[in-house]
C-alpha cells in the first residue's frame, strides 16, 4: 500500500471572439506532492522474497545439518535484515505536469 498526495492547480480564463464565448483552462498538476517536500514520504515498498526464515544447506564433515539466513543479495551475501524494501520506480517519485486545454463556441 502507498498513500500518497496529488495536488492540482486550475486557472480558467474566458475570451469573447466574434460574440461567442471561448475557455481557456492551464493546469499544474504535482503527483506524490509528500515526496517532493520528504524524500521518505510516499515511497512505495514491496515485500523482500525469502524462502524461509532458514535455507537447509546439507550436511557438515560431521554429519550435522547446516543451515543459512537468507540473503537480500546472495552475490555480496547482504542478509535479509527487513520484511520490505523501497521501490524505486516511478511511483514513488514526484512528478509534475503542465497542461492547456482550449474549449470553442460554448
Amino acid at each position: 500500500m502507498i498513500d500518497t498526495l496529488d495536488i492540482r492547480v486550475a486557472q480558467d480564463v474566458f475570451l469573447n471572439a466574434s460574440g461567442k464565448k471561448h475557455q481557456l483552462q492551464l493546469t499544474f498538476d504535482v503527483f506524490n506532492f509528500g515526496n517532493m517536500i520528504n524524500k521518505s514520504w510516499g515511497v512505495a515498498q514491496f515485500a523482500n522474497k525469502a524462502n524461509g526464515i532458514l535455507n537447509y544447506k546439507g550436511l557438515n564433515a560431521e554429519g550435522q545439518p547446516t543451515f543459512s539466513f537468507p540473503y537480500l543479495d546472495a552475490t555480496n551475501q547482504i542478509p535479509l535484515t527487513s520484511t520490505f524494501s523501497n521501490s524505486v520506480d516511478e511511483t514513488s517519485r514526484w512528478r509534475i505536469q503542465l497542461g492547456v486545454r482550449y474549449r470553442f463556441n460554448q
